[in-house]
């Protein structure tokens, strides 16, 4: 139940819920890297403890690519982690996608995607559509 409640905020930030936990508890982060704090509600303790489980399913669906992690963040549809299997480096460790996106045309930066990741990699995120800077990354 308290896993529903999370992914309300996460679904939803603009909320009163989400705006009264996020001026409470993470006011300079996201809800699934805030911690538990200094004495916190047990509301707050509660959602917090559903965050892994959310965590587990959760990745980004990419549209501007300015808000996701290359390395960090989950967000290339292959089971489990959703992350990339390659290691960074040609691209610092906080690279966001939008660095893989050709500015002019909003396509993927197909020499770059080939030069940074293997083929496992590179074909689960050439597969991927782009938002083309109309809507912004969520979380799905």
């Amino acid at each position: 139940m308290l896993a529903k409640q999370l992914w309300r905020i996460l679904s939803n930030p603009t909320s009163l819920a989400a705006r009264i936990l996020k001026a409470r508890y993470f006011p300079n982060t996201s809800i699934l890297e805030a911690k538990i704090g200094y004495r916190p509600s047990y509301a707050w303790r509660s959602i917090s403890s559903a965050v892994p489980l959310i965590c587990a399913g959760l990745r980004w669906r990419i549209g501007s690519g300015s808000l996701v992690r290359v390395w960090l963040d989950p967000w290339i549809p292959r089971p489990s982690t959703f992350k990339p299997v390659s290691r960074p480096f040609l691209l610092h460790p906080e690279a966001t996608v939008d660095k893989l996106i050709d500015p002019n045309s909003g396509e993927w930066n197909i020499p770059l995607v080939e030069i940074l990741f293997h083929p496992p990699d590179r074909e689960a995120i050439l597969s991927l559509p782009l938002g083309h800077g109309v809507f912004s990354d969520i979380t799905i």
